[in-house]
Order: structure tokens, then sequence, then C-alpha cells
């Protein structure tokens, strides 16, 4: 955690956003069971079709070996996972997110509490123009727009506001 927090921000364009302004949108989880990957799924895509976004990608952190992936997980168009092994002892995620990282996303969305160190480092040095997360989080001095759940975080209450705040297209 001491070099998550020496870790520098990079420089980036900051701008404002919603779902109708915005045609690239990440979301970044730590997966937590079936259920929670496919809500998470849904929700990616829902706000695809209704909002007809270019891209609505989802990478999950999985906290096991490579030999132990869920079934659930797969390398999809729109869909990847690094697991503990693609980390280096600093919890900071290596080649197998180089990919994700040369994207540029207009939005990316912290999907969970704040905690997991490895996504906080993916949202410190991603480039993307806006940065939603968990107020409270260990980046939370990197977000651009906090939802407060108080102590209780609740993954569809969290995605319930995002899309309530986000799809107002007069917020920018």
């Amino acid at each position: 955690m001491k070099m998550l927090r020496r870790e520098r921000d990079v420089a980036r364009h900051r701008s404002g956003y919603n779902f109708h302004s915005a045609e690239r949108v990440a979301f970044l989880y730590k997966d937590q069971g079936e259920i929670h990957y496919r809500y998470v799924r849904d929700f990616c895509a829902s706000l695809k079709a209704k909002y007809n976004l270019k891209t609505a990608f989802m990478l999950g952190f999985v906290d096991t070996p490579l030999r132990q992936i869920p079934s659930w997980q797969q390398h999809k168009l729109e869909a990847d996972f690094f697991t503990r092994t693609d980390l280096n002892w600093h919890m900071k995620p290596g080649a197998a997110v180089r990919s994700f990282m040369q994207h540029q996303f207009q939005i990316i969305v912290d999907f969970t509490d704040g905690s997991c160190i490895p996504i906080n480092y993916l949202i410190r040095s991603n480039r993307a123009a806006m940065k939603i997360g968990p107020k409270g989080g260990l980046s939370e001095n990197c977000y651009d727009f906090m939802i407060d759940l108080g102590a209780s975080f609740s993954v569809s209450e969290y995605a319930n506001q995002i899309e309530f705040y986000l799809s107002n297209p007069k917020i920018k």
C-alpha cells in the first residue's frame, strides 16, 4: 500500500462525460463470484445498448492462481481479467494489462469498494478523461466523481447511482 501512495497520477486531459456523450467506458471489478460477475456483465451490456456506447469494456482482477480460474471468467472481446500471477511484489499489474492501458477511454469506473490494490494501480495509471469511484477508496484523490454509499457498499446501489448521475445529458 505504501508503493501505491507513492505512485504518481499520469498526465491526462480531464473532462466531464456522461453516458450520452461518451463512446468508450471501462469497468474495473474484483471477482467476487459468479453472481457478482453476471451482475457487472449485465449492467455493462444494458448501458451499451441503452446509450449506444461504442465500447463497454470490463476488466476484472481474479485473486486466484491462473490454474484455478473460475469457469465464468473468460478472455472475450469486451471482457478480460488478470490474476495474482500477473502482479509484481508491490501488487502492481504488469504485462497482462498493457493492451487495456493503451485504449483511450472517456470514462473509467471502479466497481470495487476502493480497497483492491491492483485495481487502484490501474485507476491511477490510466489516462481516462473521467474517473469514477467510491468515496473512501485508496485512490480517492484521483477520482473525478465519487459516489458515497456510507459504510455499507452495495454493488447494485452503486450501479444505480452511477446510472442515475451519468444518464443525465446535462451533466458534463
